[in-house]
């Protein structure tokens, strides 16, 4: 991990606080309404009617949806980190990982990740819209959320179906993954993992290549495939870097002998 110290055109360490501007800078926080917005506390965590009476929602996922809900300005969107909504919630970080793909799998959210020379921010945007006013009802001037302020921003749109299609295409790479994979255990929790990676098609396709490579050893093909790892572990584990070697000439044992993983 690079833990050099940021300098500024001399070469000398940077003051604390302009340290801490621009680490406010790279979060989208560039103005002082967004950093008073920032530290503002808030009181209430309100749930639509809606949000809390669907069945296919967990009692926690409702609860992180609607503490999103308070902590999205008026900017519209959430700026929060899962450490922190752990914090808040009395949730562990990895369960509030979980919950965020709950609620994006319902599109009531969308997480925009972007990347900096200094670091990485996340927004969170709630795409959960209010049901028709009645017919009796004034209508509103523009489309609201359920809250005032809470907009998804139609200047910077995320395109919801091209978002759809890419998580259509890593499903799809899955399945070919699973289709070449000789472990054939546990295909949920590979799934599962196989999402939290979604890799691009360049990755998938180093994978499979991989794999291929890797169904050619001796460790794989030893005692019917005892030796090879379940698909879950390949994943996580991230065992498609491993350095392969083919298999070496017969030893006097009658057996072959294939280099072991370089990785722990």
């Amino acid at each position: 991990m690079d833990n050099e110290k940021p300098t500024n055109e001399y070469g000398h360490e940077k003051p604390t606080e302009l340290q801490m501007a621009d680490f406010l800078m790279n979060r989208g926080i560039d103005s002082m309404e967004k950093l008073q917005e920032l530290f503002e506390p808030h009181y209430f965590v309100v749930i639509p009617i809606e949000i809390l009476e669907r069945k296919d929602l967990s009692p926690n996922g409702k609860l992180l949806y609607g503490e999103i809900s308070a902590l999205t300005k008026r900017h519209g969107y959430c700026i929060a980190t899962d450490k922190y909504l752990g914090q808040r919630l009395c949730i562990k970080q990895r369960t509030i990982r979980k919950l965020m793909l709950e609620l994006e799998s319902k599109e009531l959210i969308i997480r925009d990740t972007n990347k900096s020379a200094k670091g990485t921010y996340r927004r969170i945007y709630l795409t959960w819209r209010c049901p028709p006013v009645g017919k009796n009802m004034p209508t509103p001037r523009h489309k609201e959320s359920h809250q005032e302020g809470m907009n998804v921003p139609t200047k910077r749109e995320i395109d919801k179906e091209k978002l759809k299609k890419e998580s259509e295409s890593v499903v799809a790479d899955f399945e070919k993954f699973w289709h070449a994979y000789p472990n054939k255990k546990a295909k949920k929790l590979a799934l599962q993992k196989w999402m939290h990676i979604s890799p691009s098609p360049e990755l998938a396709e180093k994978i499979m290549k991989a794999i291929e490579a890797a169904k050619k050893t001796d460790q794989w093909k030893r005692d019917k495939g005892r030796y090879i790892p379940h698909p879950a572990t390949y994943l996580n584990q991230e065992r498609w870097e491993d350095e392969l070697k083919a298999d070496s000439p017969k030893t006097g044992a009658g057996k072959f002998e294939s280099i072991k993983s370089t990785k722990v």
